[in-house]
């Protein structure tokens, strides 16, 4: 496969939507855990339409990671920076490794949880929750360090097309 410089437009599209979707969950999150507490308790739930929501999101959440895999797959993906720092690629390609498993662990833990009625899963869930922003934390600073500090164009790859990036971004200026 022939290393590319940046990202197919529906590879940038899916990285956002994905990225809309999760906000989006994190944001419906008690009002699902309020209507998992109902239903683990057999009562009819206030807040049933935030759980319907919080599980259709979820699954498109699941297939557009799918998706994005795929396209990661076979298309491909740029490396990083030959002259990043071997710990900044090691904990790059580690933050995304662990990005892609939480945006399959979640929807899946998630869809145990409600449709098994598993309390496990739940508490798995919710965990992972916590994983997955402190994960979205890590990768916002990486990609804010590398355009930043390191003086990359990293960040740029999602914002802009392939044929649509410019070269090195230019390096911090220095304070003197």
């Amino acid at each position: 496969m022939t290393a590319r410089t940046g990202y197919l437009r529906a590879q940038i599209a899916l990285h956002w939507v994905v990225v809309a979707l999760v906000g989006v969950q994190l944001v419906l999150n008690d009002g699902m855990q309020q209507a998992f507490d109902d239903r683990m308790d057999g009562k009819a739930s206030a807040d049933g339409a935030w759980a319907t929501l919080h599980i259709a999101v979820g699954i498109s959440v699941l297939v557009l990671a799918a998706l994005r895999l795929g396209l990661r797959l076979t298309r491909g993906a740029p490396p990083p920076p030959e002259d990043n720092p071997a710990i900044v690629k090691w904990a790059g390609t580690l933050t995304h490794v662990a990005l892609y498993l939480m945006l399959f662990a979640m929807p899946l833990s998630g869809a145990t949880a409600w449709f098994g009625q598993s309390e496990i899963a739940a508490e798995l869930h919710e965990y992972g929750r916590l994983v997955l922003i402190a994960l979205i934390g890590l990768h916002v600073l990486g990609a804010l360090t590398e355009h930043f500090v390191l003086g990359q164009n990293t960040l740029l790859r999602m914002f802009r097309t392939e044929a649509n990036l410019p070269g090195k971004a230019a390096p911090p200026r220095r304070r003197g």
